[in-house]
C-alpha cells in the first residue's frame, strides 16, 4: 500500500465511523428480495469466477446492478455475464478512492446489498458499499472497522481456484438466506 492509499484509507475510515451505522438481520436481508449492487474484479481470471455469483444474485434480487472501477481506459471483457455490467474507467483518484461523481451516483441507486467481491480487501468498493446506503454490506475480510457487517475468508487453498472460492461463497449466501424462509 503506498502512502497515499494509507492517507485514503485513514480518511475512509474515519468518514464511515462517523456515519450511523445499524445492525441488519443478515437472513432477512438476503431473503427479502429488493436491488443488489455487485462491484466486480477488475482482474479478468478472477472477474470470470465471480460471474457464477452475479446470476445467482440476479436470481434472488431485481434489479442487479453490476460494476467495475477499471484503472485503465479499456473495460474489462464481461460480455458473457449475461447482465448489464457498468463499467467506469478511472474512477479511482490516488488515493484510492472513488471520485466524486463516482459516488455521487451510487447513493443515488440505494440498494438493499451492496457487495464487493475483490478477493483482497479493495477500499474504493469497501468505501463506495458504505456510500450506498444499503443495510447489508458484503466483503471479503480486510480491516474490520465497519465497510461490511457480512465479511467472508479466502481460503489458502483457494488461492489458485477462484473458481472453488465464489463457489463456497455463494454457499454461504444461499444457507443464510434459505435458513431465514419459514
Amino acid at each position: 500500500m503506498t502512502w497515499a492509499h494509507r492517507i485514503g484509507f485513514r480518511w475512509a475510515s474515519w468518514r464511515i465511523r462517523r456515519r450511523d451505522l445499524f445492525t441488519v438481520d443478515v437472513r432477512f436481508a438476503l431473503s427479502s428480495g429488493g436491488e443488489a449492487l455487485i462491484f466486480l474484479p477488475e482482474s479478468a481470471e478472477v472477474l470470470a469466477a465471480s460471474l457464477v455469483v452475479c446470476r445467482s444474485m440476479a436470481k434472488w434480487f431485481a434489479p442487479v446492478r453490476l460494476m467495475v472501477l477499471s484503472a485503465s481506459r479499456v473495460p474489462p471483457t464481461v460480455a458473457e455475464a449475461g447482465l448489464p455490467v457498468l463499467v467506469v474507467p478511472a474512477a479511482v483518484n490516488r488515493w484510492g478512492l472513488p471520485y466524486r461523481p463516482v459516488v455521487r451516483r451510487v447513493r443515488t441507486m440505494t440498494p438493499r446489498v451492496a457487495m464487493s467481491l475483490h478477493p483482497a480487501f479493495d477500499l474504493a468498493s469497501a468505501y463506495l458499499c458504505v456510500e450506498s446506503g444499503a443495510p447489508l454490506r458484503v466483503g471479503f475480510r480486510g480491516p474490520n472497522i465497519g465497510f461490511f457487517n457480512l465479511q467472508y475468508t479466502w481460503r489458502e487453498e483457494d488461492r489458485a481456484d477462484p473458481a472453488a472460492h465464489y463457489g463456497r461463497f455463494l454457499e454461504m449466501l444461499a444457507d443464510l438466506r434459505l435458513a431465514a424462509v419459514p
